[in-house]
């Protein structure tokens, strides 16, 4: 062979191996999704794309195919032809004839051998993972052609290789489902949080939607005895004396007993009640759902019914609590308040060595009131300290003593402590993990 012809083999056989390689992880690399958007522009080569990510295994087997017939060809070229072109000029530095073959073979292999991994692995490898969609769109239609050209030896090597995994129970890579479960998701996200794609609130709003289908109305219901009531048989005054005492804007009615919820009211209904008459006249139905109805199709629920007000049921039919529209929506965005809204004091001293702490106190916050310090980095807030360090769902009257600091629960919203009794037994106190 012409050396120079086989100089230009040897090349093109290095950009076909990087051609395959290049198609390979652009293949196994781009999104589905954007292809789909790419399609819906009406990008050049979109749909043969999605096609090729849809029948995965057999355009895989395809480049492998490429790879493979490229590698071999160059080293049946290319290590003989650079081998002919060194054997002379060792000859001509004075080495030994009978060890002029062997160091121009040594050399040629190792010089195809840099060619093949730099020019014909990773720098096609490299582009194409940091450039998945602009290189499926260089690539794929040479690609489907050389699939076509060889589809019956395709079909039968993947018969083969197809055959062999199911014998160790394996599916070939089109059987598998290219979706991320949630833990992945999360992990990307976080990810993408740590590297500055996404900010802090975007991360963890992702997070909070993410587990809102984890949490059930029984979560997040305001309990049976909290829930303030009107009763259907009151006038005009009594309803407005009972609003007086606990303002709201919407009231579960019921007639006479908690468990016989007939309906709902809204404030403003009360404007179309003339003195003396009977709440019953501006009643509306209520809607029922049971305490483990998943929140996702809670919300769902809020939106069909076109209210934003349900009673929960327990298990025996009873009223459990109240879950609100407003309820489900604080568990993704955090809690919501309008000027009606009176916020008590975070921390407030109630005597020595106590103090009365909302739930959303933070803790290096409680930590600099008491004057103690408290290490703990796996919680923001003394709910959430002392809701898992307590291992079971938080009720009124629950303790919890850590280090010589004692909490106890005073108030319940939403499943988690609202307000709670902080107490100092001594000090100095160093407040661990628990």
């Amino acid at each position: 062979m012409d050396p120079a012809f086989g100089i230009l083999l040897a090349a093109f056989l290095v950009f076909l191996n990087g051609f395959f390689v290049a198609a390979e992880f652009a293949l196994v690399k781009v999104r589905r999704t954007q292809l789909q958007e790419n399609l819906k522009e009406g990008t050049k080569g979109a749909a043969l794309a999605l096609h090729a990510t849809h029948h995965l295994d057999a355009y895989l087997s395809a480049t492998q195919l490429g790879i493979t017939l490229a590698s071999i060809g160059l080293g049946w070229v290319g290590e003989p032809t650079v081998a002919r072109l060194l054997d002379p000029v060792f000859g001509a530095i004075g080495l030994a004839e009978q060890y002029r073959h062997g160091a121009a073979f040594a050399v040629a292999f190792t010089v195809i051998s840099v060619f093949h991994i730099v020019l014909g692995e990773l720098a096609p490898k490299s582009w194409a993972i940091q450039k998945p969609e602009r290189m499926v769109s260089l690539v794929v239609y040479p690609l489907h052609w050389f699939y076509l050209v060889f589809k019956p030896a395709i079909w039968v090597l993947n018969g083969l290789a197809g055959a062999l995994l199911r014998i160790f129970g394996l599916h070939t890579a089109s059987d598998h489902e290219t979706a991320h479960s949630e833990e992945e998701i999360l992990m990307l996200v976080k990810a993408s949080g740590q590297s500055g794609v996404l900010n802090p609130t975007e991360v963890l709003l992702a997070g909070k939607v993410l587990n809102f289908a984890d949490k059930a109305a029984y979560d997040i219901m305001i309990p049976r005895v909290e829930v303030a009531v009107l009763d259907v048989s009151q006038t005009l005054e009594q309803t407005l004396e009972a609003i007086r005492a606990q303002p709201y804007s919407r009231y579960p009615v019921v007639d006479g007993d908690r468990d016989s919820v007939v309906g709902v009211v809204h404030v403003r209904d009360l404007l179309a009640l003339k003195p003396g008459e009977s709440l019953s006249s501006v009643v509306r139905s209520a809607h029922f759902v049971p305490e483990s109805r998943s929140l996702d199709l809670l919300l769902r629920d809020f939106q069909q019914w076109h209210q934003h007000m349900a009673v929960v049921l327990d298990e025996h039919g009873g009223t459990a609590g109240i879950v609100t529209l407003e309820d489900v929506i604080e568990q993704i965005v955090g809690e919501i308040s309008d000027e009606y809204d009176v916020k008590p004091p975070q921390i407030e001293q109630v005597a020595d060595n106590e103090w009365r702490v909302q739930g959303q106190a933070r803790i290096r916050q409680i930590a600099d009131e008491l004057e103690v310090e408290i290490s703990d980095e796996k919680h923001d807030t003394v709910a959430a300290l002392v809701s898992d360090a307590l291992k079971h769902k938080p009720r009124r009257g629950d303790c919890l003593k850590l280090g010589n600091v004692e909490f106890e629960v005073s108030e319940i919203a939403h499943g988690r402590p609202s307000t709670l009794i902080v107490r100092l037994l001594s000090q100095p106190l160093t407040l661990l993990n628990p």
